[in-house]
């Protein structure tokens, strides 16, 4: 790259810090932190920034940042252009290097993320079923629950999960886990072939972090 080029990209990765730096303080500009990422794919896109293969850290790093921007607030779902291009980047390294182990655990946290805003919905709708099981029977009406009342509310909740497991927030959701728990379950297996299991993939792969149906 020439020098031009190098002081753009450099600019370019100041402007990217300084945008996390304030989402991590305040959402309040949030849609024009997000105008400023755009601008940024298109300043790397037009300096072929990304089709280095000397300069993955670097990549890696704008792609990170990106797409922790396009998750900032997963649970109502994601900024969509910039999560896509943020997934073809990751996928385009992986093209040249099958075992990249920082695109795979990226592209399965880009799955897990994607899946925040269905497992939000779904937890919503079990919070707010409980608390329609918990308040149908008055306190009066606890001296005399008896184990046939248990039976019949535990049947009915257990036909009420059933239900739930097909509803289209659910098989969103485990459309979308399916694909994530392949790239950890490969991301594992490079690292364990380089001795390089890391606390962030450790923490990733927990059945915690899935939190999903």
């Amino acid at each position: 790259m020439d020098r031009s080029t190098v002081d753009r990209i450099s600019a370019a990765r100041t402007d990217l810090q300084r945008i996390c730096d304030l989402l991590e303080q305040s959402s309040a500009n949030f849609e024009q932190y997000v105008s400023v990422a755009r601008s940024i794919i298109r300043q790397l896109t037009r300096a072929h920034f990304l089709q280095s293969p000397l300069l993955f850290g670097e990549q890696a790093w704008f792609i990170s940042k990106l797409q922790q921007i396009a998750y900032y607030d997963a649970d109502s779902g994601a900024v969509q252009d910039i999560a896509e291009w943020c997934v073809g980047q990751w996928l385009q390294i992986l093209q040249g290097d099958p075992e990249n182990l920082d695109a795979l655990i990226n592209l399965g946290h880009s799955w897990l993320l994607r899946a925040q805003s269905s497992l939000a919905r779904i937890h919503r709708e079990e919070g707010s079923s409980s608390s329609g099981l918990s308040s149908g029977r008055p306190p009066s009406a606890h001296a005399s629950y008896t184990s046939n009342d248990e039976a019949r509310d535990a049947a009915r909740a257990a036909a009420e999960a059933d239900a739930r497991i097909h509803t289209p927030d659910y098989v969103e959701a485990r459309g979308i886990l399916l694909p994530a728990t392949e790239y950890f379950s490969r991301a594992v297996s490079v690292a364990q072939g380089n001795n390089a299991i890391s606390g962030r993939l450790l923490t990733l792969v927990s059945p915690a972090s899935f939190n999903g149906p």
